[in-house]
């Protein structure tokens, strides 16, 4: 049995963005709707790994909000506390999720998911390990 995927959070609209045609358009996974300037990460089931020790900092859990950075178009990103970042990337050829917690540890990592995805599992194995995170994209998913 997996980790249960948390209900849907109803996000409030996100205004539009500069257009990302790796995701946005005829025949594209997110239709032909305009590219958001905001879409939401949800980090859930994340441990503390076997090379955890305080220094480590804490756990990403929960909703984050990231805005669009340009150039490139097709990445959101967040920054918070000194170290802290999170970011979405999607490529012609993949996607990359990695969350940095405030103290600049890694937290979560997957590279090379499907192209556009919006369920990704963590590859990161050393101070944290396990988890999930979910994109939500209002007015879409």
């Amino acid at each position: 049995m997996g980790i249960p995927i948390p209900p849907p959070t109803p996000f409030p609209p996100s205004p539009p963005g500069v257009p990302c045609s790796v995701c946005w358009g005829a025949g594209k996974k997110w239709g032909i709707g305009e590219t958001p300037l905001e879409v939401w990460v949800t980090f859930f089931g994340i441990e503390k790994g076997p090379t955890w020790n305080v220094l480590s900092g804490e756990v990403l859990d929960g909703d984050y909000k990231l805005t669009q950075v340009f150039p490139p178009s097709c990445r959101w990103e967040l920054e918070f506390g000194v170290d802290g970042k999170i970011t979405l990337t999607f490529s012609t050829l993949t996607s990359h999720l990695r969350g940095d917690n405030s103290e600049g540890r890694v937290v979560f990592n997957h590279n090379f998911a499907p192209l556009c995805s919006s369920y990704y599992s963590n590859d990161q194995l050393t101070d944290f390990e396990f988890g999930s995170g979910l994109i939500t994209i209002p007015g879409v998913s």
